[in-house]
């Protein structure tokens, strides 16, 4: 898999998920593009973020 990371934050796309490969540690998304998926979400926690990777698991 090649994954073009950006040095740029996605504007305006704040995460906290601190264990996510793309995640700055300033609370900002550093991937090129991001998917999210929920049919019919009416809370959080019915939302995913299908760009979540893990940390130390792209090289």
């Amino acid at each position: 898999m090649n994954i073009n990371m950006s040095n740029q934050p996605i504007s305006r796309v704040e995460c906290s998920v601190e264990t996510c490969h793309y995640n700055d540690g300033k609370k900002h998304c550093l991937a090129p593009s991001i998917q999210i998926k929920a049919q019919r979400a009416r809370t959080i926690q019915e939302t995913d973020c299908l760009t979540f990777t893990p940390k130390h698991t792209i090289k």
